[in-house]
């Protein structure tokens, strides 16, 4: 399970790029309420935090909080729990890490400030991913990636498809290609099933239009 997008920092591009890169499927979908807790050694008080370990985007997530603390040191780390992990491993009470209380329970730290988040509704879009696709289940929704060539509507001529056949874009997102200066691919999600025999017509539409095109998934 990886997080795709969040309601207060927006996408997580690098994951959107490593979905390019691996031969992995999106099967399944889930958004979570997020809260972000100030973490830290027991007996620590938050006059003594010099510095906090987190994941960037958890940073972004906090901002109206750190900002009230302009003196810390943050330092990002891969995820949250590791943060916790690193805190306690370096026994330094002016370190604290921001994560969940379940990090905190498990590594034995203390929960110094709750919901720290800046905006309290704050989801994280999570997608299931596996080597292959579900057998069974119903699929309202898919993912693609596209390229188009670099000319004048291009990207036009590519969701009029989807607007011709009455399909619904949830979301649009360009990422650059890697190699390519100033030419992109196109993430969008949709509420279709594009690997069912009704999609078909409507893929080989897509197909002839666009240079590239992976199907993420349907789930």
């Amino acid at each position: 399970m990886i997080p795709l997008e969040n309601s207060l920092a927006g996408s997580v591009h690098e994951n959107y790029d490593l979905l390019l890169e691996y031969d992995l499927r999106i099967v399944g979908e889930i958004t979570l309420r997020i809260r972000h807790n100030l973490i830290g050694h027991p007996g620590a008080r938050v006059d003594d935090i010099r510095r906090i370990y987190s994941h960037p985007q958890v940073f972004q997530q906090c901002r109206q909080f750190l900002d009230r603390h302009g003196d810390w040191d943050l330092v990002s780390v891969t995820d949250t729990a590791m943060a916790v992990r690193q805190i306690k491993n370096r026994q330094d009470k002016a370190e604290a890490a921001i994560a969940g209380k379940d990090a905190a329970e498990l590594f034995g730290m203390a929960v110094m400030e709750e919901s720290i988040e800046t905006n309290p509704r704050n989801f994280t879009r999570f997608v299931i991913i596996g080597r292959e696709s579900m057998k069974n289940g119903a699929r309202q929704k898919s993912s693609l990636i596209f390229s188009t060539g670099n000319q004048p509507g291009a990207l036009f001529r590519v969701l009029q498809i989807f607007a011709d056949n009455h399909i619904n874009l949830v979301k649009l997102e360009s990422r650059p290609i890697h190699g390519k200066p100033w030419e992109y691919m196109f993430y969008i999600d949709l509420e279709a099933d594009v690997e069912s025999p009704d999609f078909a017509d409507v893929l080989k539409q897509l197909e002839g239009s666009v240079e590239y095109m992976k199907v993420l998934g349907s789930y």
